[in-house]
């Protein structure tokens, strides 16, 4: 099932306000429709979120006409700037205790706590050992500067 536009109250009298939520199973699909009690909360991620709302009607004018979606509220905001965080997965294997130890162990938990109050080492040292901040030449390498100096150049910081 997939949401597929916001449903609104009495505009003339309440102004925009989202009441329920139409869905449906796949594009072309019976449409069904959801009435909320209290309040609708949206929450479709960084595309999901903006496109529901644009097929809702909101957003900016120019994109509704132009799709012939009957405009809601005009918000020119909507659908622009989106970021997110790239996220990737390394595993690998380790001789010795590890984190997922520590966190599941009592007898360890215990033992490693008496060695960092002791002597400061440990387990209990390693704070986001398993989060890495690699810069963005460390990725990209020679390309970095290139996409940065196009990036900067269409506006953004």
């Amino acid at each position: 099932m997939q949401a597929t536009s916001l449903v609104w109250g009495d505009k003339a009298s309440s102004g925009a306000v989202a009441t329920g939520v139409k869905f449906a199973a796949s594009s072309g699909a019976q449409s069904y429709t959801v009435n909320a009690k209290k309040e609708v909360i949206l929450c479709g991620g960084t595309v999901g979120s903006a496109q529901l709302l644009q097929l809702s009607g909101v957003g900016p004018k120019s994109l509704m006409t132009s799709l012939n979606i009957d405009s809601v509220v005009d918000l020119p905001g909507v659908g622009q700037n989106l970021q997110d965080h790239g996220a990737t997965s390394v595993s690998w294997t380790v001789d010795g205790a590890t984190w997922w130890d520590l966190m599941t162990n009592d007898t360890l938990q215990a033992q490693q706590l008496t060695q960092w109050r002791d002597d400061a080492t440990g387990l209990w040292t390693y704070i986001n050992e398993a989060v890495a901040y690699p810069s963005i030449q460390d990725i990209m390498g020679t390309n970095a500067n290139t996409w940065l100096n196009t990036y900067r150049s269409e506006g953004h910081n």
